[in-house]
């Protein structure tokens, strides 16, 4: 009973829609331009040109919708989207990425960044001839300082080699 009182009253307010297509009680068109679905909708007239075409709205002459279909098949869709929020997130998190990607691109067609692996090679490189640089520093000094015995040239190599393989052994620890 009181549950039909409601209703009653929710109806002298908005009226009623029959269920055919007529109406004409109701105080609503049965056909609407673009505009005045837009007003309807409380969206954009671009938003109405993106929803047909995506297939959401279906016009029935030039600039002309369904009244009726129009607002259920708007309605339809924004349920369908608003339960996708957990997809908007992951197409969020994905354009994201994109753009990430497109910037690393960038910087890297700039010469602001390098991949880590030709860094690393050329690090390879340099280090390797600092290492045969230093091996070679007993015989150098050997040529220049000939009163330097054998003994002393040892501890010199012994020295260099310790500190390359204290390096080598701190570089292993980080």
């Amino acid at each position: 009973m009181r549950s039909e009182k409601r209703r009653r009253d929710i109806d002298d307010i908005v009226g009623t829609i029959p269920a055919n297509d007529d109406n004409a009680d109701s105080g609503i068109a049965a056909t609407v331009r673009t505009s005045e679905l837009a007003a309807l909708l409380g969206i954009s007239e671009r938003n109405i040109d993106m929803l047909v075409t995506k297939g959401v709205l279906t016009k029935i002459g030039p600039a002309r919708f369904n009244t009726r279909d129009s607002i259920t098949t708007y309605c339809a869709y924004a349920r369908r989207a608003k339960g996708n929020l957990q997809l908007d997130a992951e197409k969020l998190r994905l354009l994201s990425e994109q753009a990430d990607r497109e910037a690393i691109r960038n910087a890297t067609a700039r010469g602001d960044l390098i991949e880590a692996t030709s860094v690393e090679r050329r690090w390879t490189d340099i280090l390797r001839q600092v290492r045969s640089s230093l091996l070679a520093v007993p015989s150098r000094v050997a040529g220049r300082a000939g009163h330097l015995t054998p003994a002393d040239l040892e501890i010199i190599d012994r020295e260099i080699r310790d500190a390359l393989q204290e390096m080598a052994d701190h570089d292993d620890d980080a």
